[in-house]
Formats: C-alpha cells, sequence, structure tokens
C-alpha cells in the first residue's frame, strides 16, 4: 500500500465516521453475541460437568432407581449378601434456600464415604472430628461450602430455614463449612448441601427410600450378580452414561443460541457489505481519479479492504470485550433454562475460554473481509473513463437484477421443501431457514 493511499483511508473514516460506525457496530454485533453464547454454554457445561464429577468422585457404576428410589434394604443386601464393602448409600434432591435460592440436597453414609468422594476428608472451620460428629449425630444437621456460607453469611451453628418438595421452612443447622483445593472444586461445591442419610431420608420425605447406590468395582467383576438382585424399574449404569444423558438433552438447546449467534453475525455481515458498497458508490469519482493517474487495480483493491480490515479490527475488539460482559447475563439466563427444562446447574461465573475469544476474533475478521470482498472487486472492475459515470452502476445493477431475482425465488423455494422434509433433526430444519433468510435478503434489490 501506498503510504498516499493509507492517508485517503484515515481522510475517508473520519469524514465518514458515522458509515464507520455502522461498520464497526455490525461486526461488534455479531461478535459479541456469538462470544456471549459461547461463553455462556462453556460456563454452564463446565459447571454442570464439575458438579457431576464432585458428586460422583471415584464411583465407576451405579444402581439408580425409578423416580421413587430404591428400597434401603437393596443396599444391605448388596454389601452384606455379595460382600460389595466400597458401596455407599445416595439421595439426591434439589432443595429452595434462603432467597430462593436453589441447593443441591446430597445426602451420604459418611462412615462409607471416604473410597468414594474426598469433601469429607478436607475438614471443617470447627475442626473435622466435630463437625463430621455432629452430622451424624444431630438431626437435621448440615455442611456448606465455603462460598455459600459466604454468600448466605453463615457460620458453623447458625440455623437456616430450606423449602423442599414435601416440607416448608424446615430449620437446617451449619454443622461446619467444606473448604477447597481449588477453584474448580469451590464451584462444584458452591451449592452443594451435604447431610447425613437419615436426615437427606426426613428432608425429602422418604424414609427407608435412597436415590442410587455408589459402587467401586474391579474390571472383572460379574455385573450379572449385582442385576441379578435388582427389584423391578432399577438399573445398573455408570456415572459417565448418566452424564452423557443428560448432556444430549441439552444439545438442542445449544444448537438454538448458537444458530441465534450465527443469525447475529449474518446481520452484521450485511452491514458490513451495505456499508462498504455505499463507499464504494460515493467514491468513484475519487477512485476514477486515482486509476487515471495510474494507480492500479489491485492497489484500489487493497485501498477498500483495508479500510474494512481496519474497521473489523476496532469492531471486534468492542465486540469481544462486549461479549465478555454480555455473557455475564446469558450465563444467569442459560442457567436459568437448563434448570427449568433439563436438571439443576448452579452458574455464578463466567469461564472465559481463550479459545473462545479467538474464534470469536477470527470469525469477526473473516466476516469483515469477506463481506467486503465482493464491493472491493466491483471497485476494481470499471475503467477509469466508466468509473466517473453514475449510469454505469444503474446498467450495472440492473443486468444483474433478474440473476439476483431468480436465485432469491429458488433458494426460498428450496428452504420452503426442506422445512416441509419430514424429518426430526434440528440442524436440517435450521439450514432451511438459513436459506430462506438468504433467499429474502436477495429480493431486498
Amino acid at each position: 500500500m501506498n503510504p498516499a493511499l493509507l492517508r485517503l483511508t484515515q481522510r475517508y473514516i473520519n469524514r465518514r465516521l458515522f458509515q464507520s460506525l455502522l461498520f464497526v457496530l455490525g461486526i461488534a454485533l455479531g461478535v459479541a453475541v456469538g462470544v456471549a453464547i459461547d461463553l455462556a454454554n462453556t460456563s454452564a457445561s463446565r459447571a454442570f460437568s464439575l458438579s457431576v464429577d464432585s458428586v460422583s468422585g471415584q464411583t465407576t457404576h451405579q444402581v439408580v432407581g425409578g423416580p421413587g428410589g430404591l428400597p434401603t434394604d437393596l443396599y444391605r443386601e448388596l454389601r452384606v449378601d455379595l460382600g460389595l464393602q466400597t458401596s455407599a448409600p445416595v439421595i439426591e434432591s434439589y432443595v429452595s434456600g434462603p432467597e430462593g435460592r436453589a441447593l443441591r440436597l446430597l445426602g451420604v453414609d459418611p462412615l462409607a464415604e471416604a473410597p468414594f468422594r474426598s469433601y469429607l476428608n478436607t475438614g471443617t472451620n470447627s475442626g473435622s472430628a466435630e463437625g463430621l460428629y455432629a452430622l451424624i449425630t444431630t438431626p437435621h444437621t448440615v455442611l456448606i461450602s465455603e462460598d455459600l456460607a459466604a454468600a448466605l453469611d453463615l457460620v458453623s451453628g447458625d440455623t437456616f430455614a430450606l423449602q423442599t418438595r414435601t416440607q416448608a421452612d424446615v430449620e437446617v443447622q451449619v454443622a461446619g463449612i467444606m473448604r477447597s483445593d481449588d477453584d474448580s472444586s469451590a464451584q462444584a461445591f458452591d451449592n452443594l448441601l451435604l447431610a447425613d442419610i437419615a436426615t437427606a431420608q426426613e428432608l425429602t420425605g422418604q424414609p427407608d427410600r435412597i436415590t442410587r447406590i455408589d459402587l467401586i468395582l474391579p474390571d472383572d467383576y460379574d455385573l450379572a450378580l449385582i442385576e441379578s438382585r435388582l427389584p423391578p424399574g432399577a438399573a445398573l449404569t455408570t456415572p459417565n452414561a448418566s452424564s452423557e444423558a443428560l448432556t444430549q438433552m441439552t444439545d438442542a438447546f445449544e444448537l438454538n443460541l448458537r444458530a441465534l449467534s450465527l443469525l447475529a453475525l449474518i446481520v452484521g455481515t450485511f452491514l458490513i457489505y451495505n456499508t462498504v458498497t455505499f463507499s464504494v458508490v460515493q467514491r468513484r469519482q475519487v477512485i476514477g481519479i486515482l486509476r487515471s493517474l495510474g494507480t492500479t487495480r489491485r492497489q484500489v483493491f487493497a485501498l477498500i479492504l483495508s479500510e474494512a480490515l481496519i474497521l473489523g479490527i476496532i469492531g471486534t475488539g468492542l465486540g469481544l470485550g462486549l461479549g465478555i460482559i454480555m455473557g455475564q447475563g446469558a450465563v444467569r439466563l442459560v442457567a436459568q433454562t437448563i434448570n427449568d427444562l433439563y436438571f439443576r446447574v448452579s452458574v455464578q461465573t463466567v469461564t472465559i475460554d481463550p479459545l473462545v475469544l479467538l474464534k470469536g476474533g477470527a470469525i469477526g475478521l473473516t466476516a469483515s473481509v469477506v463481506a467486503a470482498i465482493v464491493p472491493s472487486l466491483e471497485a476494481t472492475r470499471t475503467p477509469p473513463a466508466g468509473v466517473m459515470r453514475r449510469s454505469s452502476v444503474e446498467q450495472g445493477a440492473r443486468r444483474l437484477l433478474p440473476y439476483v431475482s431468480g436465485s432469491a425465488v429458488v433458494l426460498v423455494g428450496v428452504g420452503v421443501l426442506l422445512l416441509r422434509l419430514p424429518t426430526d433433526n434440528v440442524l436440517a430444519s435450521f439450514t432451511a431457514l438459513f436459506i430462506i433468510l438468504f433467499g429474502c435478503a436477495l429480493l431486498t434489490p
């Protein structure tokens, strides 16, 4: 690029500031929405994985029941009759805490927990032995995480009210505070209430019932021995199978959000394309003069494309910053929707993944350049004398109009036919909708 041409670029951006801001806004909009939704999805998925891992621990297999759970006698039978010493009963439920906060209630047998989960070995602020002793011997006592205690302004010995499925305003006492060794564990324990199995049964209103039985089995163990003892409705599974089933439930939801971010990027791309097209039309005389003075087609192409790249860099930078800010709000909306439709997940912070930012930046710059290529090529095709005539623009547009309109009709028709196909594939439906969207856009001229 000649320095004089770069000065022309700077002068044009300064003189057409509002138009340049429209370009920046278009790319910032697409990048911000895409980054915000990706951050929200990543944060929610990470919180769910941490939550599952914290509860599963070293478990290799699980015996799970239906909505009514499993009889407590089944745990005794597996442990005594089959000799499965590395087994632990678990009650898992969701309750509502102070200020309507969603909390995960986990009822365990502290004497059987050591091989499975390590959080009982991390100690409490009142001493590990005292906290565990109170948890076992005192009814309606729970252990809570350090972050949850700080959020609810609680210390050991304090009481607070819970709303369960069967009871309203039931009081529980804090037996101790669980401290985590790292940030990942802290986030996993953020909404966790740990109770003795008897307390959990009383809170959930299901005496003599448990949610599941966790097992640690050797690789060569005969699973048929366990399956033969299971009552109707019970099944032997693995933690990975359960988490994968829950993950699959949210795949379509995440696809919806990604389609929404792609739609925002398409809107931004149209803004970029129109803005660059306007800039070429407005400067046809300047471009004609430059071509008459010896400026090559390649230099004119680089002139228009460099403006798009400069504004694209600015818009992408703003979009990344705005996306992180929007992600704070988006993650709460995503988590609330998952809680309402699928399962409980607590997401209090946004996990900023560098790969998400790199992808957002690459998409923003690519969209800026791709949207500017067609107007840039248009600026180089007309000879210098033809550039000075406005009629050449109108003639070119009229020649293209039948082809553009015909393509629009074909795209809309193809999209409608795809929507009428008897399929449950969400991706195919979104593809059809975007084809119709492009077809309608081509009808605009």
